[in-house]
């Protein structure tokens, strides 16, 4: 009789470890913050998408592609991912993908992504920044276009003189961009500023202080370097055949077509900056505005005057050439060092200078002619150039060579009616008996 009840009582006990099996579980109760379930898992925020470029060059074996997600409260806000891949014999377009820990990301802030690829030893191609609200989930950007630096807006660009260096940085790496070259960078002791030396222990170095740089490339040192910013207000460009003006202030960007036949008024916007020069970019009444200005030298052959800045525009597909700033920007900022007096070079051993200023308010100018040091008051008009030479010193010159020099300068001087910069950025200043043509 005992030995039936053993079944039974295993039986009972089988059932009632099944039956606890089945009964509800310990899910979390929403009214109660301690039950949440703290391991349950976040999604990642991943970044899709292509980058091309629309030259028809092949990608060097060594090029290697690079992403990174940062802070877009600064230049260079806080790096928060990065990636990098070695291309191989890959060509674009290139597909990319960086994900991020949302345990990474700051709860407050928006953030900037990039792409681009190194080549050695050029070019650095990179995207536009693109702004990312979402701080998880995916996000497919599609086809990013690659352009190459200083095409695009990157990095901190540096005027040093007439010549243009970008520094900046592509997820872990830091890269110096001079006339095509790239050169990569690595962070140095310094006791003030930022100091960056070439990975490849070359004479290549990058100081800056503020918005001064001393830059060295290879072991010759750069004249001193200025951060780039944007133009002063108000701008001016304009050009001709058919006739156009855009003026640009603190409220409005400005476009006049026709003689003013036409006349569109623009939201006002802080241009894109790059070595190359600057980028604005608005919309009115379904029109699209986009002026690019080039940092360099436009001749205006209707004024006879000669502007900082070349521009273009387009405005609904249609392009439209021309010059910009302020003719009084290409006279200004230094001395000029005469090279040729009409047809004949300078005499050897002499030196003769013009510099043009504004004191007090009064255009003037002054310089050596040859012997004797010389002085007056210029005009500047939207017709040309005029120089009024007023009083100079009265040495003797050691020789007739000089002397006929000085006499041929001073002479033409007061016949200037415009100028110009010619391929070699030297100033030509115009006369009617042969031009009158300077370097810095």
């Amino acid at each position: 009789m005992a030995s039936s009840r053993i079944p039974i009582l295993i039986i009972l006990v089988v059932m009632s470890v099944l039956l606890s099996a089945c009964g509800p579980s310990e899910t979390p109760d929403p009214a109660d913050p301690d039950s949440a379930a703290v391991d349950a898992p976040v999604e990642q925020l991943v970044i899709r998408g292509e980058m091309y470029y629309l030259e028809r060059i092949a990608l060097p074996p060594d090029s290697v592609a690079l992403t990174e997600l940062r802070l877009a409260d600064a230049v260079y806000g806080e790096l928060l991912a990065a990636a990098s891949e070695d291309l191989g014999t890959r060509q674009v377009p290139i597909d990319f993908e960086l994900a991020v820990d949302p345990a990474d990301l700051p709860e407050t802030g928006s953030f900037e992504f990039r792409a681009g690829i190194r080549s050695h030893p050029g070019p650095l191609r990179v995207t536009e920044a693109v702004d990312i609200e979402l701080r998880s989930g995916q996000i497919d950007l599609g086809s990013l276009r690659l352009r190459p630096v200083p095409e695009v807006a990157f990095g901190v660009p540096y005027a040093c003189a007439e010549q243009g260096v970008v520094f900046g940085a592509l997820g872990d790496d830091h890269f110096l961009v001079i006339n095509g070259e790239v050169l990569t960078l690595e962070s140095a002791v310094s006791a003030s500023g930022a100091r960056y030396q070439a990975v490849d222990g070359s004479e290549t170095e990058f100081w800056s202080r503020g918005d001064e740089a001393m830059v060295t490339v290879n072991g010759q040192v750069l004249p001193d370097c200025e951060r780039l910013r944007a133009p002063s207000l108000p701008l001016r460009a304009l050009g001709h055949e058919p006739s156009w003006l855009i003026l640009i202030d603190d409220e409005a960007i400005s476009l006049n077509l026709d003689f003013g036949a036409r006349q569109i008024d623009f939201p006002a916007v802080a241009p894109e900056i790059s070595a190359g020069g600057f980028r604005y970019v608005t919309e009115a009444d379904d029109s699209r505005l986009t002026l690019v200005l080039d940092r360099q030298a436009c001749n205006d052959t209707m004024a006879d005057v000669a502007y900082p800045l070349r521009a273009r525009f387009t405005l609904d597909g249609d392009a439209r050439v021309g010059c910009a700033g302020a003719p009084i920007d290409v006279l200004t900022g230094g001395e000029w060092f005469i090279q040729r007096i009409g047809d004949a070079e300078v005499v050897p051993g002499t030196q003769p200078t013009i510099e043009f200023r504004i004191e007090d308010g009064e255009a003037r100018f002054s310089g050596m002619a040859s012997c004797n040091r010389y002085m007056g008051r210029f005009q500047l008009t939207g017709e040309g150039l005029s120089l009024s030479p007023a009083a100079s010193t009265l040495m003797a010159c050691a020789d007739e060579e000089q002397a006929v020099q000085e006499r041929r300068l001073t002479g033409l001087l007061g016949e200037v009616y415009g100028f110009g910069v010619d391929e070699e950025g030297r100033l030509v200043l115009r006369t009617g008996g042969g031009a009158i043509v300077a370097t810095r």
